[in-house]
């Protein structure tokens, strides 16, 4: 059936309107519904399916885009199509300039004349904003009704949201003035300040991260760089409160924090991001307040103070010098706590205590320390006191006796009064001199329980010149075995030995001396110096008596000391030696009366035998 142009007749209230219906697509569709009647030509309505073709021209009757439906239901002459259902209407097509719609109907020539599109009621206004709206895939841009490039801008895709509201001051480039975005990750807002001349620079902004688990917020007067700032930062951790001076960089300058490790803590910084302040840190346990040097390049404390709440009461308050070479050692450190209280001042140069003042006190004892030098004990000066007595202590920091000076005498090098401890490994006594390798000392021994006197001369060590044990005496050792035990050789012109008759009682007579003498066997021997170097034994042929032997005849003057070695008492033998002597004369004496008396008799024989011839 052939057609003519009039032979589609508009509805009086032909409908065009846009409908956006969603797809099953990701994006939206632009689709028109379109209306109308399809008579014949002698104006009777038509019915059953039609194949119809519709076209969008422009104003110059370009055409922009076209659609074919192949079976439009037509019944009784009125019909409905979707435009954009079959073939995708971009809503570029549509400019705010004229625009309009061909139609051929099951081959026919294009009806005439074309229809314009026109705008319903509800959206009368749309034209007005054709040219300031411009659409992209996943974006949208509003722009100024004067044609300036400020703007609005809507973006979105499959991993970020954003909303900018854009300043455009000729003849500066578009800057965003407040900006709203989301992505998978974070989500921020900002105000900012895009007047020119200056950069875009945040004058508000809040920032959410999700990765970095944290929420920020900042304000910021433009337009310079080093603006002020103040700013708001909470993550799983550390809340932290920030603000800046006009000229501090965007480092801050005071920042008040609150960590779930440290605690609660506020700092003032320089511009180069130094402390230079306060620090109350932290405020669940105690309280502390730290002052640092704004000249250094690094953070060095000068003043801190603090207080500690927690299994004991502490208060502390120390001073730092920026040029020693242990930056972290305090000068002066005045600590108190619920039992003690101590003060120590040192120099620069190292730890406090070891060159300086020390000073401690308790409820039960006290003391006062002076030092010079890196921690050695022997040139510190110590004064303790407890609950009952006094100490003064010179070379040691711990004093165990009233006065102790030094430590081990018997390698103290120096040529001073010394005086040692209580401690088993030392000897306390006196030791002076000339100089560490020429010395004398008087010493108690800890571990051997002995008073001994020795020197060193040039070096070499004569510890046991004397020494007293148990009330022994000891020449060359330090274990005596008799009153007086000499390991070595005596020199003297006169011995003298105790023997006024007002001393003695049951005093009786030798007997049997000479017998006993006889008995005795001299012998000539050689001591065995190597086996036994702690005796001094003198060198070459000696001369003498074995004391075993002479224990058999003489006991008394044989010794057993406490060790099982024998003694003899030469002096003793002097009298058995004078009684046997005597013995021997009074014999003498017998038989040289009985020579006498056989002399005479036999003179008195040789007298008869003359007078009888």
């Amino acid at each position: 059936m052939i057609m003519k142009k009039s032979s589609i007749i508009t509805l009086a209230a032909l409908i065009i309107s846009l409908i956006l219906i969603s797809s099953s697509s990701a994006q939206d569709t632009l689709l028109i519904s379109y209306q109308g009647r399809l008579t014949d030509d002698g104006g009777n309505p038509i019915t059953g399916p039609q194949a119809m073709t519709f076209t969008i021209y422009d104003g110059a009757g370009a055409s922009k885009w076209t659609e074919s439906h192949p079976a439009v239901q037509v019944s009784e002459g009125l019909f409905n199509v979707i435009l954009g259902s079959q073939s995708a209407l971009p809503d570029s097509v549509f400019t705010g300039e004229d625009r309009y719609l061909g139609i051929t109907v099951s081959g026919d020539p294009e009806i005439s004349p074309r229809t314009l599109f026109t705008s319903t009621s509800s959206a009368a206004v749309a034209k007005k904003v054709a040219g300031d709206i411009t659409t992209g895939e996943g974006e949208m841009i509003l722009r100024s009704s004067t044609g300036a490039d400020s703007a609005i801008v809507f973006s979105a895709n499959g991993t970020a949201h954003l909303m900018k509201i854009n300043w455009s001051i000729p003849p500066d480039d578009i800057r965003p003035g407040l900006e709203l975005g989301s992505d998978a990750n974070s989500n921020f807002m900002r105000v900012n300040w895009a007047i020119p001349p200056d950069d875009q620079v945040p004058a508000f902004e809040v920032l959410s991260d999700a990765i970095n688990e944290k929420i920020e917020m900042r304000l910021g007067m433009p337009p310079d760089d080093q603006m002020p700032e103040v700013g708001f930062r909470v993550d799983q951790t550390v809340t932290a409160f920030n603000m800046n001076s006009p000229t501090g960089g965007l480092n801050p300058d005071f920042q008040i924090q609150a960590s779930a490790t440290s605690g609660t803590s506020m700092y003032f910084f320089d511009d180069v991001r130094k402390k230079m302040g306060v620090e109350p840190s932290p405020f669940n346990e105690g309280f502390g307040l730290k002052l640092y040097d704004p000249t250094q390049v690094s953070e060095t404390e000068l003043i801190a103070m603090s207080g500690f709440y927690g299994d004991s009461i502490m208060a502390r308050f120390q001073m730092f010098h920026p040029l020693a070479s242990t930056p972290s050692a305090s000068q002066i450190d005045l600590i108190t706590t619920e039992t003690n209280s101590s003060f120590k001042l040192g120099n620069i140069s190292t730890e406090a205590g070891t060159s300086g003042i020390i000073m401690n006190a308790s409820d039960n004892s006290a003391s006062i320390a002076l030092g010079c030098g890196p921690g050695a004990p022997n040139s510190v000066i110590t004064i303790s006191t407890d609950a009952t007595e006094a100490r003064v202590g010179i070379g040691t920091d711990s004093p165990s006796a009233l006065l102790t000076v030094g430590d081990d005498l018997t390698t103290f090098s120096s040529n001073i009064l010394t005086v040692g401890d209580a401690d088993i490994s030392h000897a306390p006594g006196i030791s002076f001199g000339q100089n560490a390798d020429n010395r004398g000392w008087m010493a108690y021994d800890n571990d051997g329980d002995y008073v001994y006197l020795g020197t060193k001369e040039n070096g070499t060590f004569y510890n046991w010149a004397f020494t007293f044990k148990e009330g022994q005496c000891g020449i060359g050792t330090n274990a005596p075995n008799y009153d007086l035990d000499v390991r070595g050789t005596i020199g003297n012109n006169t011995t003298l030995y105790h023997s006024d008759k007002r001393w003695k009682q049951d005093i009786r007579d030798l007997d049997g001396s000479l017998d006993k003498v006889m008995k005795l066997q001299g012998v000539q021997y050689k001591w065995r110096q190597n086996e036994y170097p702690e005796m001094n034994f003198p060198d070459g042929e000696q001369i003498g008596l074995i004391a075993q032997d002479v224990e058999q005849i003489i006991p008394e003057v044989v010794n057993e000391s406490t060790d099982g070695y024998k003694s003899l008492d030469y002096a003793k033998l002097v009298s058995v030696l004078i009684e046997s002597i005597k013995e021997q004369q009074e014999q003498i004496d017998r038989q040289q009366d009985h020579i006498e008396a056989l002399s005479k008799r036999v003179d008195e024989l040789e007298g008869m035998e003359i007078s009888s011839k």
